[in-house]
């Protein structure tokens, strides 16, 4: 793909128009408010026999089988990378993926908007969680799999949240930067476009393997390469159109560049999405002197000049660490039981995130974080989890 400001400029006006009516008509002729059955939609509560939309269940119980292009073995291994690198993946996600999501100034007012109207942003970091762990289970994304069906289901949630922003009347639409209602401008483009669905499944796939580079964890290339395609496989079932998946490792990262020189730029929302996702870090962090740690470790990952956009306070005593964790991963590389020892290093550290996912998603009859007993047995998480 050729990627230019003129074709990202044109992505910016578009959605996702295979879903986009259908849950358009649930949502406008549902038996209840639109935001009710949105919130029921993120939580992926069960819906009421009563309230269910025929239509949206026959397009869900389709499976429609994979693309021509989906090599089996590569997604294969790309689910294994995850399996053996899973605790610092996802701490990754919380550290470097999302914060540049935050730094991007028109796709971050999505993500703020949803947090006010539907569901608050410590919840939709646990939701992100558990989308990434479903999906990354073995088979998880063949048809009818638990990871399958729920990236399916963040496609419909996605497009209940383009059509909330843009018809539900409480969202004022202006271009005021003083406005403090919820609102949306214009100037932002289509909510949840395509070039912003390209942007987050390149910080969920690019972003996750430049990290664990710079924590010390080297990537085999064939690795990176299969981790990559796993992703070009979730992001086609979150709605990507296509013919703008970046199926080549050097594809994703020439767009990840063209995005981040389009949108990386300060917001109000931003910082405080950032704000969000550390505290809820924090919770991790057991010890008092520590307590900089996330904030240190958010901005050795996107660098200086993504975290000041975003405000991340200046790193503490903790950054001397950072040198010296780096070159100890890079050391245990060269031992076959690399992941154990470092296992007993971050062990603690992982362990208290998971349990912060379990608090925050806790709610219901049931714990809505879930990880799978062979994940859990992996990571040495088996106190702190509920199997599936």
């Amino acid at each position: 793909m050729d990627w230019t400001n003129a074709v990202l400029d044109g992505l910016r006006a578009v959605g996702d128009p295979e879903v986009d009516d259908m849950v358009g008509r649930y949502l406008q002729t549902g038996p209840t408010r639109p935001t009710d059955l949105l919130s029921r939609m993120i939580r992926w509560d069960p819906t009421p026999q009563e309230e269910r939309s025929p239509e949206i269940d026959g397009w869900l119980d389709a499976s429609p089988p994979l693309p021509s292009w989906v090599e089996p073995p590569l997604m294969d291994r790309g689910v294994e990378f995850f399996a053996e690198n899973g605790p610092e993946i996802l701490l990754t996600l919380l550290l470097a993926s999302l914060p540049e999501c935050y730094a991007a100034r028109k796709g971050v007012q999505v993500l703020h908007l949803t947090a006010r109207l539907v569901s608050n942003p410590q919840r939709r970091l646990v939701e992100t969680a558990q989308m990434v762990i479903d999906a990354m289970s073995p088979d998880g994304l063949k048809p009818g799999r638990r990871g399958y069906e729920t990236s399916r289901r963040v496609r419909l949630m996605h497009s209940g949240i383009r059509w909330l922003i843009q018809n539900d009347p409480n969202v004022i639409k202006t271009t005021d930067p003083a406005e403090t209602r919820p609102h949306y401008s214009h100037e932002w483009g289509v909510p949840v476009n395509q070039e912003d669905l390209l942007g987050t499944m390149m910080t969920f796939s690019i972003v996750v393997l430049d990290s664990l580079e710079k924590m010390g964890i080297g990537v085999d290339q064939k690795d990176a390469v299969a981790y990559h395609h796993t992703w070009n496989v979730i992001g086609h079932l979150v709605g990507i159109r296509p013919d703008l998946l970046p199926i080549s490792l050097d594809d994703g990262r020439k767009l990840v560049d063209l995005i981040r020189t389009r949108q990386i730029a300060p917001s109000k929302e931003g910082r405080e999405m950032t704000a969000a996702a550390l505290d809820f870090a924090k919770h991790a962090v057991r010890i008092p002197v520590l307590h900089g740690l996330p904030a240190t470790t958010m901005r050795y990952l996107v660098g200086d000049h993504i975290a000041n956009v975003i405000d991340v306070p200046p790193a503490d005593w903790t950054m001397m660490m950072m040198g010296p964790i780096s070159q100890f991963n890079r050391w245990l590389s060269f031992l076959e039981q690399r992941k154990y020892l470092l296992r007993l290093v971050t062990a603690d550290f992982n362990r208290r995130l998971i349990e912060a996912c379990l608090v925050v998603g806790r709610g219901g009859r049931r714990p809505e974080f879930e990880i799978p007993t062979h994940l859990a047995d992996k990571w040495g998480l088996q106190r702190v989890v509920v199997s599936v």
